[in-house]
């Protein structure tokens, strides 16, 4: 995992803010749930770990018994699926080049998985071939493409599709048959975010209405807004962002004012009863992380959450 490794190091600014790692974007925990479910279904993985590095790609992490004896790291950035994720794979803990076409004719149609089936290794003299001599051994490849795409041109007859054409992997998820698991993202350290969010859960209502009492609000609320987030400063407009890791919706509640205490509806966040529901503070465009992002396992609707939000000491602001 060398050429990643250099990704856990922090080289930003302080106060600098990143962009959101993409499952926790707007549409992006849809896709990263699809992804989880076609990496289980068609790998059955031995082993699948994700974590978030500090630059905000998200890396996998992937042993399958397709591929025995081989370890794959899959990192992709914070445009992904608009970006070709990057590939390394690991063999007697030593990494092992290969190819991919998969990932040289990479479209928002693909999937992770593809790469762990088609990946290939490539022998060393090839990955040191001039570019004159790569250059020519495509040349008739080339000048063939070439006769056959003037023939179609003029005949003006597009070539039909074949019969056993693959099915593009994030639509083919409907073949998925039967409950598969989905990994929540690991909810990631990142020094240059500027807040540290944090919760506790109250189990009573007499204990919730003591937090809104001490907070100078009306307990009449604690019926249905049992979200409760108090910050100590929030100098910007924001938003909480509440992303349920079991069904992928991503839900922004944004936060009115800048109040030291809101009261929010637990039913906004979109998350049920036994639901996995992660929660960070994003900017009110909805495209900045602001918080880092704790996850609740097993969250409870008709429990009392509190939640703190505090400035980030490791930024320096």
């Amino acid at each position: 995992m060398a050429r990643f490794a250099e990704d856990n190091v922090n080289t930003s600014t302080p106060n600098m803010r990143n962009p959101l790692p993409w499952p926790r974007q707007r549409n992006g925990n849809l896709r990263y749930k699809q992804e989880m479910q076609l990496l289980r279904h068609k790998l059955k993985p031995s082993l699948l770990k994700v974590s978030v590095t500090r630059g905000q790609d998200v890396v996998l992490e992937v042993q399958t018994p397709s591929r025995p004896g081989l370890t794959f790291y899959l990192s992709t950035d914070v445009k992904y699926p608009f970006t070709t994720p990057e590939a390394l794979v690991v063999q007697n803990d030593q990494e092992v080049p290969i190819f991919s076409q998969t990932l040289e004719h990479w479209s928002v149609n693909n999937a992770l998985y593809q790469v762990c089936l088609d990946a290939t290794p490539v022998p060393q003299g090839r990955a040191t071939m001039p570019n004159w001599a790569l250059a020519a051994k495509a040349l008739p490849i080339f000048l063939v493409f070439l006769a056959v795409f003037f023939a179609l041109v003029l005949l003006k007859q597009p070539p039909k599709p074949a019969d056993n054409e693959a099915v593009s992997p994030v639509t083919e998820l409907a073949s998925v048959i039967g409950s598969i698991n989905v990994t929540a993202l690991v909810a990631s350290s990142n020094p240059t975010t500027t807040y540290k969010l944090q919760y506790t859960t109250l189990q009573t209502l007499a204990e919730y209405q003591t937090a809104l009492n001490a907070n100078k609000l009306n307990i009449s609320q604690a019926t249905t807004n049992r979200l409760l987030l108090l910050s100590k400063a929030v100098n910007e407009k924001a938003t909480l962002r509440a992303i349920n890791q079991k069904t992928g919706r991503v839900r922004d509640i944004p936060l009115p004012g800048k109040n030291s205490a809101y009261p929010l509806n637990i039913y906004d966040t979109n998350c049920k009863s036994h639901d996995i529901c992660q929660f960070l503070l994003v900017s009110a465009d909805g495209q900045t992380e602001l918080s880092d992002a704790p996850v609740i396992n097993g969250f409870n609707i008709d429990a009392f959450y509190v939640f703190t939000l505090e400035v980030n000491s490791r930024t320096g602001k």
